[in-house]
């Protein structure tokens, strides 16, 4: 991403990524123990780059600070919130292991886009 004889701290180049990389087919998945350390690593404008979360039991403050509502408070073992930052909607599930590692493994395929298809073939 860095223009010729630019460096770019790796901070930077992260950022970068999280705004310019979903139209171009690279996604972001990223886990933090605690919404404190999340907050000492991102500002609220690169964390509104996340537009997808999944929060687990937590404070009412973290829960306010990662989706805009105390519910996260609420959330017993077991059950976590799928969050979108775009849609503003919030899903309650129950979450129950890792997904397979093949399923993993498929995911760093590269993202077909419609563009790139040929007119009447489906990705």
């Amino acid at each position: 991403f860095a223009r010729k004889g630019e460096e770019q701290s790796p901070y930077r180049l992260l950022t970068r990524l999280l705004r310019e990389g979903p139209p171009l087919g690279m996604f972001t998945i990223a886990w933090c123990d605690t919404a404190a350390n999340l907050q000492r690593y991102f500002d609220r404008q690169t964390l509104r780059e996340f537009e997808m979360r999944i929060l687990f039991q937590m404070s009412a403050n973290d829960s306010s600070t990662l989706m805009d509502a105390p519910t996260a408070m609420k959330l017993g073992p077991n059950r976590a919130i799928y969050y979108t930052e775009d849609q503003g909607k919030m899903e309650k599930f129950r979450p129950y292991a890792l997904p397979p590692l093949s399923w993993l493994r498929s995911l760093r395929r590269p993202v077909a886009h419609p563009e790139s298809q040929p007119a009447g073939v489906a990705p």
